[in-house]
């Protein structure tokens, strides 16, 4: 019986020894292959919002508001999220509490300057302005020559359930009539992570063709190689046809992206898809591409070289 007992703790702990080498082998094994993913759950990647990125400088996301009157107030609805954009089904497992920082800036050799007093009366800026209003009304933040800057806005997005606000940003009609060297950078904070973007406005005529135009839309403080998947974005105005190529030996277009696009009339042949835009329906489309073969090397210049985009 002695026997049969030391017998039996023997086997165990082999047995406990070895489960315990594999486990430590598999998890060694995930570790070694993984890399940052735009999908990991993490605050930084469900805070997001259509025009707002992850960047190291506004300078690096300029958006312009197109009006096809200089009669009319330029306007863009910006949202910020607790999800990535397009994947409601993923929000935040965190609550986010989030500010808004809007000012007044310039650009001084592709330098972004906060305007101050001084610049704006050299300039005779005084009468441009730009309202910044939550979508449900208030509150309402107008900045102007006499309020450059405001860290006033703030807002609380619920965790584990998609989560969003909405805020009507509108500039005065002189912006889009006269495009001076004033711009409203518009940035959303939430611990660590920025959001931002730099907004101008111009006046373009309905149906202007050859402005939509396709980039990777990830945070290019990392590297192409550590991501597991790349966001692309797709936007502009008028009305056309765009035709996207990728080449397969490196990228490969997600089945969700594919899916979306052929339920709205686009047509895939190979590893090419194309699809009609117009933006009076439409301005903007954010596909997601899947990692295929992208070397350590590769820049972000390189990856734009992977895709071939074509609008006509």
């Amino acid at each position: 019986m002695k026997k049969k007992i030391i017998i039996s703790i023997i086997v165990g702990v082999l047995l406990l020894s070895f489960g315990a080498i594999i486990y430590a082998a598999y998890t060694h094994s995930l570790s070694a292959q993984r890399t940052i993913a735009p999908y990991d759950n993490i605050n930084g990647d469900r805070f997001s919002s259509n025009y707002l990125t992850k960047v190291a400088d506004s300078v690096n996301n300029h958006k312009t508001v197109f009006v096809s009157s200089g009669e009319i107030s330029p306007q863009v609805v910006v949202t910020i999220c607790n999800y990535i954009q397009g994947r409601q089904n993923k929000p935040n497992t965190g609550t986010l509490n989030y500010t808004i920082t809007a000012r007044l800036v310039y650009l001084d050799n592709g330098v972004v300057t906060e305007a101050d007093s001084a610049y704006i009366s050299a300039n005779s800026l005084g009468a441009y302005s730009v309202t910044i209003t939550n979508a449900s009304g208030s509150p309402s933040i107008t900045l102007n020559s006499s309020h450059l800057s405001d860290s006033t806005l703030t807002g609380t997005l619920t965790a584990n359930v998609a989560d969003s606000d909405t805020y009507v940003v509108e500039f005065s009609a002189n912006f889009a009539n006269n495009k001076p060297n004033l711009y409203l950078e518009m940035s959303a904070t939430d611990g660590d992570t920025i959001i931002m973007a730099l907004f101008s406005a111009d006046i373009r005529t309905a149906g202007a063709s050859n402005a939509w135009t396709g980039r990777f839309n990830d945070d290019d403080n990392n590297d192409p190689y550590d991501y597991d998947g790349y966001n692309y974005l797709v936007s502009g105005v008028g009305a056309g046809t765009v035709t996207i190529e990728w080449d397969s030996a490196h990228l490969i277009l997600s089945y969700e992206s594919i899916a979306e696009l052929i339920d709205n009339g686009a047509t895939l042949v190979g590893n090419t898809i194309t699809f009609d835009v117009d933006s009076s329906v439409t301005d903007r489309y954010e596909l997601q591409f899947y990692k295929v073969s992208v070397s350590s090397s590769a820049t972000w210049d390189t990856m734009e070289g992977y895709v071939d985009f074509d609008y006509e």
